[in-house]
């Protein structure tokens, strides 16, 4: 009685070892994403609104950074109409 020779042996290795080798690779990319890079980029996105709403209360509840700006503002238009008369003047 002969012994059947062994085929196809190589291909099924091979697609043993390529299936292997991206199911394991999708397993530790998916574990990294939803472990890692998702909260971290969560927390992140979460200081930033936090930030932001930080800088609105900040913003609406001083009442004086109005009257600062308009303060300012006026202040500049002051010096705007006296820079002009300023040149006209004459020493004596």
């Amino acid at each position: 009685m002969a012994i059947a020779p062994i085929t196809g042996r190589l291909a099924r290795t091979i697609k043993i070892d390529l299936i292997g080798s991206i199911s394991l690779s999708l397993a530790v990319a998916t574990g990294y994403w939803h472990l890692y890079a998702n909260p971290t980029s969560n927390k992140i996105d979460e200081f930033y609104v936090k930030l932001e709403a930080e800088k609105k209360l900040k913003k609406a509840g001083n009442p004086n950074c109005l009257f600062l700006s308009l303060t300012f503002f006026r202040c500049i238009m002051l010096l705007c109409a006296l820079v002009p008369r300023l040149y006209q003047l004459k020493p004596y």
